[in-house]
């Protein structure tokens, strides 16, 4: 089996999680401007719907941070059940 190859990680997260090796958990579009107005560089957003997220994510970009989407708890997400 081939390996995938590796793409290099970007440096901006490297340099926040040198300096914050914490990241900052949001629940909720409502926590979003906590979490804007903080010096944590990074952090996790779960259970923002679906139809909120775009709009939160950009929150969170023009304050220049990095999140990350826990897309599972997002309701709205469809979800394929098992047969």
């Amino acid at each position: 089996m081939n390996p995938r190859p590796k793409r290099p990680v970007d440096p901006r997260l490297l340099s926040a999680l040198a300096e914050h090796p914490v990241m900052a958990s949001l629940v909720g579009a409502g926590t979003v401007h906590r979490f804007t107005a903080s010096p944590a560089p990074l952090g996790i957003l779960a259970s923002v719907p679906l139809g909120e997220l775009e709009a939160t994510v950009e929150r969170t970009r023009a304050a220049r941070k990095i999140v990350f989407v826990n897309l599972d708890s997002t309701p709205g997400s469809a979800t394929i059940p098992a047969p």
